[in-house]
């Protein structure tokens, strides 16, 4: 299995392939034929403990836009502030672009690697995609920006 991913990925996919099998709640996703890469989830496991036990049901959801001469794309990111009213980072993806379907696809996610069922309200800036992508996956909760 790893001699065909680094043939067609190099060294840089291979590593990210072993990052995600040592992470139980690391998801990686390639496109079709061409095996190029095209999204990545983390979220750890004491992350949405922490969230579940520690802080508000109030999560904060945004992109931001990766631009390097070698690397393009986006951080896709869950946060919360805790008891502190400290940053707290619940989970992120890193996405070729921000659209739909890739917020579709981080917030199941999110919503499996999350450990109960508590309702949420959702904060965000309206990006592109996600003010149609929060009602879809998480219908009975809460949505302002």
């Amino acid at each position: 299995m790893y001699h065909h991913i680094n043939r067609h990925g190099g060294a840089k996919k291979l590593l990210l392939v072993l990052y995600t099998e040592i992470l139980e709640q690391a998801i990686i996703c390639f496109t079709g034929t061409t095996q190029r890469f095209k999204r990545y989830f983390i979220c750890f496991q004491t992350s949405a403990y922490g969230f579940e036990v520690g802080c508000r049901p109030m999560l904060f959801l945004d992109g931001t836009h990766i631009k390097q001469h070698r690397v393009q794309g986006v951080i896709l990111a869950a946060s919360v502030l805790n008891s502190n009213n400290e940053l707290f980072i619940i989970a992120y993806s890193i996405a070729d672009s921000e659209t739909y379907d890739n917020w579709v696809w981080f917030l199941q996610n999110l919503k499996r690697a999350l450990l109960s069922d508590r309702r949420i309200a959702f904060l965000s800036d309206r990006g592109t995609g996600l003010k149609e992508a929060i009602p879809d996956i998480f219908p009975n909760d809460h949505h302002g920006y």
